[in-house]
């Protein structure tokens, strides 16, 4: 009994402590400022794919979209 006691407890703790670092979050944010960067992909096959896997995980619809324009001329300027 005290056993499960003290997994509840551990349980509850950890999703407290999750819930107040917010991982998930913290990644979205890192995932999007890699993207912002426009050295990303100057950087190695490893790292590329954590940025996109991570970027098309915690920010679906930004990815899609931005899948969806990346064989699009952006709007005002003329293709060569």
């Amino acid at each position: 009994m005290i056993i499960l006691l003290l997994i509840a407890a551990a349980t509850f703790g950890l999703g407290y402590l999750l819930g107040r670092l917010r991982p998930w979050r913290q990644l979205g944010y890192w995932a999007e400022d890699q993207v912002r960067f426009a050295g990303w992909v100057d950087a190695g096959l490893t790292h590329r794919l954590a940025v996109v896997i991570a970027f098309a995980l915690t920010r679906p619809r930004e990815s899609w979209r931005i899948a969806r324009a990346a064989g699009q001329a952006p709007r005002g300027t003329t293709a060569r």
